[in-house]
């Protein structure tokens, strides 16, 4: 045959070997997309474990703070008195009311029998007086 048409093998040689060209660059193409595609991926995937990890950390950063809260409660609990203790020592402070109660009317029972007792003494000395009074009143008027 002649240069200007070429064979049918050579035309098909020529064009398959074309398309192979074609096919190499797509699988190129092909292979550096999924290149790209696996390592976003796997970017993705480390991003994902680093918030994952971030995350449990602040999990188990508040749990021990709760859980030192629970402690401080469970210890304080145990320095506050009951409510049973604090009828207990409500009764007895009501009981120390009342006996100081009573002990204050008999001091103040006493305060006026006392008060009483100290107007009769006066008045009785006074009429002691009165009496020495007149006796000497009258022995001098005798002599």
């Amino acid at each position: 045959m002649s240069d200007e048409h070429p064979s049918l093998r050579e035309y098909v040689d020529r064009e398959t070997a074309t398309i192979r060209r074609e096919i190499a660059k797509l699988e190129s193409t092909i292979k550096e997309t999924a290149d790209i595609h696996a390592k976003a991926h796997e970017r993705e995937h480390l991003m994902t474990d680093n918030a994952i990890n971030k995350a449990a950390e602040a999990l188990t950063l508040r749990l021990e703070a709760m859980n030192e809260f629970r402690d401080q409660l469970t210890s304080e609990r145990g320095t506050f008195p009951t409510k049973a203790e604090l009828i207990e020592i409500s009764k007895r402070i009501e009981g120390m009311i009342d006996r100081i109660d009573t002990r204050l009317e008999k001091t103040e029972a006493f305060v006026i029998s006392s008060q009483a007792q100290l107007s009769t003494l006066r008045a009785l000395m006074a009429v002691v007086l009165l009496g020495l009074a007149i006796a000497g009143f009258i022995v001098q008027q005798g002599r």
